[in-house]
């Protein structure tokens, strides 16, 4: 079970993702040199050192990585094991299993949207979430029954700190 990953952890994991993603179209895509391209041979090699020290710190059994460019594959490399017991070797078009993975998914694909201005992070939810209009809050008084009422403001697209979270609330 997937706790908690250190930065470096979770933009690896979503390297693998993508690589696998990726993988079955790279059988569509023409290859190039990565000079071609604007990439460095020597530092896509980099890749393949990290890969195996993954591999031989037993974190990974293997992987396939790929590296793609205006269109053309520029790397594209399988290591180690598919089955580590059975010792039977990565292959290129290796099919992978990936779990709770919506978060990051969904994650990089509102960065992506946000870096094209596509909204802001002080737009309201509600603005693309309609059901999201007209938020309230609970109040839990000490004696009573709880109750709610009208939040002092929409909730906004950036993840507001506990401090800002409490402005929200208008209590008596």
């Amino acid at each position: 079970m997937l706790i908690a990953i250190s930065r470096r952890a979770g933009y690896q994991l979503l390297v693998c993702l993508f690589v696998s993603t990726f993988a079955v179209a790279a059988q569509e895509l023409s290859s190039a040199k990565p000079e071609s391209v604007g990439l460095s041979s020597e530092r896509l090699e980099r890749i393949t050192s990290k890969v195996q020290q993954e591999i031989d710190h037993k974190r990974i059994a293997g992987a396939v990585t790929l590296v793609a460019r205006h269109g053309k594959v520029a790397w594209f490399k399988s290591q180690g094991a598919l089955d580590r017991e059975a010792h039977k070797p990565m292959r290129d078009d290796a099919l992978f299993r990936i779990c709770s993975m919506t978060k990051p998914i969904t994650s990089l694909a509102v960065m992506m949207l946000y870096e094209e201005g596509k909204f802001l992070l002080e737009d309201p939810i509600s603005k693309y979430l309609p059901e999201f209009k007209n938020p309230k809050v609970l109040v839990k008084p000490a004696t009573g029954e709880p109750y709610t009422i009208p939040a002092a403001r929409e909730i906004t697209i950036s993840r507001p700190s506990d401090a800002y979270f409490r402005s929200y609330l208008q209590l008596e």
